[in-house]
């Protein structure tokens, strides 16, 4: 079967000039006709990280991301203390990671 499929210019262009693969997806618009869309190229940065007790602290170049899940039906926990002591685990992290005193 044949089908007419449609991408942009520079990913033509892209095609064209390095001759390899691109992966992505093809999204049908009718029966016979169809677009293309490259998944994201972007390289993920190094992230440094820990696991905390209730979530996960993570540090790149740019950016900070703490993550916390505390299960309001978990036994002898109480949610502000666990999130006030997960947080204070994270700030220590970051400060090291970040090398800020």
């Amino acid at each position: 079967m044949y089908i007419t499929l449609q991408l942009s210019d520079a990913l033509y262009e892209r095609l064209l000039s390095s001759q390899k693969r691109i992966e992505g997806s093809i999204a049908l618009t009718s029966p016979t006709e169809g677009n293309f869309n490259p998944y994201r190229m972007n390289k993920q940065k190094s992230n440094k990280y820990v696991k905390l007790k209730h979530g996960r602290v993570s540090v790149n170049d740019d950016s900070v991301c703490l993550t916390l899940r505390i299960n309001l039906d978990e036994t002898n926990v109480n949610p502000s203390e666990a999130m006030a002591s997960d947080c204070w685990e994270a700030t220590d992290f970051v400060r090291k990671a970040t090398h800020n005193p």
